[in-house]
């Protein structure tokens, strides 16, 4: 479980900007280890984040929610441990789902399309690869994670759910 919150403020001669993001995320996991060396798991995630950026110059604002969704079926691999901490490698699929809403608001006489460019949108998302990480092992059940990184093929593929825009992206990328 982690939550994240920050406020930025960005000021020049002509504009001043300011932003503040939260973020909430949970993300638990569930496995079963056949050995010392091979585990399979499963981790459901979820994660809901919004953001509210304010620009002085043009009397600006803008608000986001992020609602994201995903499932990691993984078999891990124990290369090396010492005491309570191993070093692993995962290699697994993520099937993910995400829905944004945005509004933004000119104080001016701006048409539709100029006061919101992103529009509201989904976003499916798949990728294969490997993880490798560290594990603190707190009791026999219990343990302590730290992934970094990510060495695989990634797709996303997003569009817009608005009458205005048509916007479908596709994204692949691998490393």
């Amino acid at each position: 479980f982690s939550r994240f919150e920050n406020s930025s403020e960005l000021e020049t001669e002509s504009e001043s900007a300011e932003s503040k993001p939260v973020k909430l995320y949970f993300g638990p996991k569930i496995g079963y280890s056949f050995n010392d060396k091979w585990a399979v798991a499963l981790s459901l995630s979820y994660s809901h984040g919004k953001n509210e950026n304010k620009a002085t110059s043009d009397d600006y604002i803008s608000k986001s929610n992020q609602n994201y969704f995903d499932i990691t079926p993984f078999v891990r691999y124990s290369f090396a441990k010492s005491g309570i901490v191993s070093f692993h490698v995962d290699g697994g699929m993520t099937f993910g789902y995400s829905k944004s809403k945005w509004e933004s608001k000119y104080n001016s006489d701006m048409d539709y399309e100029r006061r919101n460019p992103y529009s509201d949108r989904e976003t499916n998302m798949f990728n294969v690869g490997l993880r490798p990480g560290m594990q603190i092992d707190l009791s026999d059940h219990v343990a302590l994670e730290l992934n970094l990184g990510f060495f695989g093929y990634s797709w996303h593929r997003t569009e817009a759910l608005d009458e205005y825009y048509d916007i479908e992206r596709n994204h692949r990328s691998t490393m």
